[in-house]
């Protein structure tokens, strides 16, 4: 089915973009000091592959694993995995967005 695809190339995208940005994840902490714009966009956007990744992954392996059997079970896990997965994509990229814009207190500037 149409849906099928559409979560399977969500998945596949989902998954290189996470690979293209991992180095750059991984690094970001060095720069978070200059809080650079596109770093952060670029930390925001790994943070979102990842979530795509996991929400439509997650009802895929419960098939696989027969966990869900139908297709009204299926719905509300999906329903549920990317509730879970929009909150804590805020809450990452609020945390993200935050990092770095913390210049010290005035006595760590004095030293």
């Amino acid at each position: 089915s149409l849906a099928l695809n559409v979560r399977t190339i969500l998945q596949r995208v989902s998954a290189v973009l996470m690979l293209v940005l991992i180095g750059i994840h991984i690094n970001i902490f060095k720069h978070l000091a200059e809080a650079l714009v596109p770093i952060l966009i670029v930390q925001i956007l790994f943070f979102a592959c990842v979530f795509i990744h996991i929400g439509v992954s997650v009802t895929n392996a419960l098939i696989t694993k027969g966990v869900i059997d139908s297709a009204p079970v299926r719905k509300r896990v999906d329903t549920a995995v990317f509730i879970i997965c929009i909150i804590l994509f805020i809450i990452l990229s609020s945390c993200s967005c935050t990092l770095g814009t913390d210049k010290g207190s005035p006595t760590d500037r004095e030293r």
